[in-house]
């Protein structure tokens, strides 16, 4: 699971808290030491605003979409974890670089 890469500079204690679990249980998830049920990796999915697809590192068969497709979620994931001051910057720098294109 991508739950390390995924919490950014939150502690596991405050991701734990925010979801409802204890850090210990939280801890074994991001180690892999235990599997969440289901209802548990959707729960996660949402918290960190990706598919639980992502959340598990499901790879389906290779297509451009899918490639588009992960790189949104891991986007969306690391977007969520930034300041809003640093989102301001990271959409004006994606501005930027629309804007420098060649066509």
């Amino acid at each position: 699971m991508r739950l390390r890469e995924l919490r950014g500079n939150k502690t596991q204690e405050e991701v734990a808290r925010d979801l409802g679990m204890t850090q210990k249980t939280y801890s074994n998830y991001e180690t892999g030491a235990t599997e969440p049920t289901l209802s548990v990796i959707i729960k996660m999915a949402e918290y960190f605003g990706v598919s639980p697809n992502f959340l598990c590192e499901y790879r389906p068969q290779y297509s451009p979409k899918n490639d588009i497709d992960r790189t949104l979620n891991l986007l969306c994931g690391l977007f969520y974890n930034m300041t809003p001051q640093n989102r301001q910057k990271l959409l004006g720098y994606a501005k930027g670089l629309i804007d420098c294109q060649e066509d």
